[in-house]
């Protein structure tokens, strides 16, 4: 993908399927006016529609529209619209008006406003194909960021160790001091991951009193004296409230 809008090739198969389908749907110039006019033909269109496509995405936008420019990047726009339809026009009635001997063709201003239609088409669809590819790289480059800043966050070792507060004192004996013994020998592989993290000092461990272990508020039934100590211990001040008021009931 980085290939494919490095070398532009978006605006080259864009142009590439233009120019075929044109010279698909003139191909009856060929026998009316020889092959000479028929590739000048194309040669002077889509030469023309490109240069005030790229004149309007490498020149017009980054010096005036993205400066805040807009009243004078309008009217350049606008004048290279008019100066396409003008070229053409005169291409056009040199082309159908005296090459093919078609008199309705032979005013300048008879295929007027096809041109500037065109012109205004192909402007819009060049500056959406840039914008939707500007788009998509800005997608993926903060994707990119989003998805580093994650894997920095995950792998970066914390300041500190994050403190576990335990009411077994025992538990903590065990994993600070890499206890083996026949008494908790049945502990699975994975439940030995803790001792690993304090080791790494990932996370500490240290001792709480039964009655102030907060976690007890999510993991047991309790009264309604303790259970509003230890909500609130865990700051929920509006809820101490409502538990004291159930409570009370």
């Amino acid at each position: 993908m980085r290939f494919f809008w490095k070398y532009k090739l978006d605006h080259i198969i864009f142009w590439i399927i233009t120019i075929v389908f044109y010279a698909y749907v003139t191909t009856d110039l060929l026998d009316k006016a020889g092959a000479y006019q028929y590739w000048l033909n194309i040669f002077i269109r889509n030469g023309l529609l490109m240069l005030v496509c790229y004149i309007n995405i490498y020149y017009l936008l980054p010096n005036f529209f993205k400066k805040s420019k807009y009243v004078l990047y309008s009217l350049l726009v606008f004048g290279c619209l008019l100066l396409f339809t003008a070229l053409e026009n005169m291409h056009d009635r040199q082309l159908y008006g005296y090459v093919l001997n078609d008199v309705n063709k032979r005013s300048f201003f008879s295929n007027t406003f096809y041109n500037f239609s065109i012109a205004v088409f192909y402007l819009g669809f060049t500056m959406a194909l840039m914008l939707s590819k500007n788009w998509y790289k800005q997608h993926l480059l903060l994707q990119k960021i989003q998805v580093g800043n994650l894997e920095t966050e995950l792998l970066r070792p914390p300041a500190e160790p994050t403190m576990i507060y335990e009411d077994n004192q025992a538990a903590i004996k065990v994993i600070k001091e890499a206890i083996f013994s026949d008494r908790v020998k049945h502990f699975s592989v994975r439940s030995r991951a803790v001792e690993d993290y304090y080791k790494k000092k990932i996370v500490d461990f240290a001792y709480i009193e039964s009655t102030n272990q907060a976690a007890d508020a999510l993991t047991k039934s309790l009264g309604s004296n303790q259970l509003p100590k230890l909500a609130k211990l865990m700051g929920l001040n509006p809820v101490h409230t409502l538990i004291c008021a159930m409570g009370e009931r």
